[in-house]
């Protein structure tokens, strides 16, 4: 993406054995390097970047997009006596994206996640931060990428109970989206967020385990183009 190329070409000249008048031969020379290269490769090649620029031009800079779906905890979550490997809860997103030419960008995201268990226990996720955007469209087709850091509250409660916590956490996105005007699309993604929580006081962890919440969602939505 951020190399540079250098290119080297000529013109070879071959001449008979017994050629020895350097006037014909400088003659010859000056002929062929008036005429304008005939180099099929140097006409038509063209870099990752250039091409990727060139599908740039015409896409948009920014785009504003709203996402609902499911998402699950793929972390291990106990309430009371029952141990969750998994559980279903719902996602709403609001995204801002701006990308340049470059299909480079910078984005805004916030995710807030809502998680009900059989016995009564909620769990609320909301997280807030900047990004980076990385974005490859055609005509019709948009595919894009965005990891960002943030802020991100975590809260759980049951009954009039509630506890909450405020971390920094990870955020990726990857998503495709339909473009069916020039200002409206409709597309798909999916997330993952892991949010490492306060530990509590002699609770043992194994080899390669964590203590916090991770989750993995897919969406649906409308994106706006301006």
């Amino acid at each position: 993406m951020r190399s540079t190329i250098h290119r080297i070409w000529g013109t070879m000249l071959r001449m008979p054995e017994t050629e020895s008048d350097t006037s014909v031969v400088k003659g010859s020379l000056d002929r062929a390097l008036a005429q304008p290269a005939d180099n099929q490769y140097m006409q038509t090649y063209q870099s990752p970047y250039e091409e990727i620029k060139k599908r740039n031009e015409n896409a948009p800079r920014n785009i504003l997009r709203f996402n609902v779906g499911p998402s699950w905890m793929t972390s291990k979550f106990q309430v009371g006596d029952r141990l969750y490997k998994s559980k279903c809860g719902i996602d709403v997103e609001v995204d801002y994206d701006h990308v340049w030419v470059s299909g480079f960008g910078i984005g805004v995201n916030y995710l807030h996640n809502y998680t009900s268990f059989d016995e009564g226990y909620v769990q609320r996720l909301n997280y807030i931060g900047p990004s980076l955007v990385m974005a490859l469209p055609s005509d019709k087709w948009r595919w894009d990428m965005a990891l960002g850091f943030g802020y991100c509250s975590y809260s759980e409660s049951v009954g009039n109970q509630s506890h909450t916590e405020g971390h920094v956490a990870p955020l990726l996105r990857i998503g495709w989206e339909y473009k069916v005007s020039n200002q409206i699309a409709l597309g798909a993604q999916m997330n993952m967020i892991t949010v490492k929580l306060n530990k509590p006081d002699g609770f043992e962890l194994k080899d390669n385990e964590f203590y916090g919440i991770r989750r993995i969602g897919f969406q649906v939505g409308m994106r706006y183009y301006f």
